[in-house]
């Protein structure tokens, strides 16, 4: 009898350190959480006050930090990517900008109120494109930004583009996915030759001599 009540002791013990190791266990991963949404916070408010600042570069460093700890933050993508666009300079630093802005499209993509992000990150893609000779990339996004509007800038970009892979003798073709429901204007130019759609942007656009540089 003696024997028995000492083991229902020693199982009453046993079920009460289990239930302090569960209750220690499960306030530590609580506090872990806790502390880790609070880091991330401040990395957050701290990239955001530095982009107001325009300083991009340490704007960078936190962002890149707070997507260690939260990667699929859809709007922090957004931010990274346009913050490492600003301070793109040599070519291989334009690669990388064009792939986080690849990156923050298909975030919009994913996210229903980010979808009217994407023009703006479409057209910094372009411009990043343009500057490291991806022309033929140039144009799929120009052809996906083209809209029931005229839009003199996409026609300069699709002129300038159509010239430098006509000068470099490379294809001046629009992809066949990319072409899909195009609007008329726009269709229009693709059936132009270079020389009359260089013509066109010009007297378009004439305070825009870039496309005779």
């Amino acid at each position: 009898m003696k024997q028995l009540q000492t083991r229902r002791i020693h199982f009453t013990a046993l079920i009460a350190l289990l239930g302090f190791v569960v209750v220690i266990a499960t306030g530590s991963i609580l506090l872990h959480q806790f502390q880790r949404r609070r880091a991330a916070t401040m990395l957050l408010v701290v990239a955001d006050r530095l982009i107001e600042q325009e300083d991009w570069a340490k704007s960078a460093n936190y962002l890149s930090r707070y997507l260690a700890i939260y990667p699929d933050d859809a709007s922090s993508k957004i931010k990274f990517a346009q913050v490492i666009d600003k301070t793109a300079v040599a070519p291989s630093e334009i690669q990388q900008a064009i792939s986080l802005l690849q990156l923050a499209v298909s975030a919009c993509e994913s996210t229903p109120g980010l979808v009217n992000e994407i023009p703006a990150i479409r057209h910094s893609m372009v411009t990043r494109m343009m500057q490291v000779g991806r022309y033929e990339d140039a144009l799929e996004q120009i052809a996906k930004l083209a809209g029931p509007k005229v839009d003199l800038d996409l026609e300069r970009n699709l002129a300038m583009c159509r010239y430098r892979l006509a000068s470099e003798k490379r294809s001046t073709n629009i992809a066949d996915s990319s072409k899909t429901a195009l609007p008329r204007w726009f269709s229009g130019l693709l059936e132009l030759n270079i020389v009359d759609l260089l013509l066109k942007a010009y007297v378009d656009n004439p305070q825009n001599m870039e496309i005779w540089s």
